[in-house]
Formats: C-alpha cells, structure tokens, sequence
C-alpha cells in the first residue's frame, strides 16, 4: 500500500479491491494477479483526483468510481 492509514474500501463490481488512504492516494487490489496498483492526483486512471487524503469510495450504476477527498469529490 502507498500508505498506512486507510480511510475507505470498496470492491468492484470486477472483484477488484479498491482502497483510500489518508495520504497515499488510491490503491487498486487484483486478486487474479496478486498485486496493487496506486492512482496519485494527476495519474492516468484517476486524472481527476485532486488530493492524496481519500474519504470515500463507490461506483454508481453506470459503473463510473467516485472518490472523496478531503474537501471535494470525483469521478474516474
């Protein structure tokens, strides 16, 4: 993990573990390929994560995954 302190966890509809940390960004869990992948503010995937201290994680019906962060929400 890129970070100790955990503020959230959800798991996809895909089986994939997604965690946020107080810190350290978002990690992503595939349990097929034992192995975690981390999203920071600016990275390919979570282009719109403002900050590294997340709140909350869900995916809405559309599948789309929102985070929170400290003081503002969104989208990948």
């Amino acid at each position: 993990l890129s970070h100790n302190h955990t503020r959230a966890l959800y798991q996809d509809r895909a089986g994939a573990l997604w965690i946020g940390t107080f810190g350290g960004g978002v990690n992503r869990y595939d349990q097929g390929r034992n192995q975690f992948t981390t999203y920071q503010p600016g990275s390919d995937v979570l282009q719109a994560l403002p900050q590294n201290a997340v709140m909350a994680l869900w995916q809405d019906q559309a599948g789309v995954l929102w985070t929170q962060t400290r003081g503002s929400m969104s989208t990948s």
